[in-house]
């Protein structure tokens, strides 16, 4: 299991409503969910990369995803 340092933070369903990009600490909070609930790799490297193309996600969040796929080796 990988698990990246730094803070973690909960998404609010009011951050998404309101269109706030995830950050870096929400970002890190989600990788770790899916460790934790998905078991195939291509699944969650598809969704690593899918959420850097198209997420609404801050440039640090999106550095975050970067580190989780180099960590896993895609």
């Amino acid at each position: 299991m990988i698990v990246l340092e730094g803070p973690r933070e909960e998404r609010t369903n009011a951050q998404a409503r309101a269109r706030i990009p995830m950050n870096a600490a929400q970002v890190r909070s989600v990788i770790d969910e899916m460790e934790l609930h998905t078991k195939q790799k291509a699944a969650r490297v598809s969704l690593a990369q899918s959420a850097i193309r198209v997420g609404n996600i801050t440039d640090e969040g999106k550095a975050v995803y970067r580190e989780y796929l180099r960590q896993v080796g895609a």
